[in-house]
């Protein structure tokens, strides 16, 4: 199952969570599903979240600090990494 085209906006509470997380550099253990629907799960560190046609991204770097983004709303969970 692929995850829809249309944009569905997530809360203003989490929205406010990831710029936290990005002025923290917290890195996160991040879970999504790609644009193949294919669920992912990688540590990352976010950078950025920016609107672009109407969709809002989380923009991030992994672990071999390849810059990379997802669609907020894809984003099925994601916790600060501890220590």
């Amino acid at each position: 199952m692929t995850m829809s085209d249309e944009y569905k906006p997530i809360s203003c509470d989490l929205h406010s969570q990831y710029e936290l997380w990005i002025i923290r550099a917290q890195e996160l253990k991040l879970a999504w599903q790609d644009d193949q629907g294919i669920s992912r799960i990688e540590r990352i560190k976010p950078v950025d979240v920016r609107a672009e046609a109407g969709i809002e991204y989380l923009y991030f770097e992994d672990t071999a600090e390849v810059p990379r983004r997802v669609r907020l709303d894809h984003i099925l969970k994601a916790n600060p990494v501890k220590g």
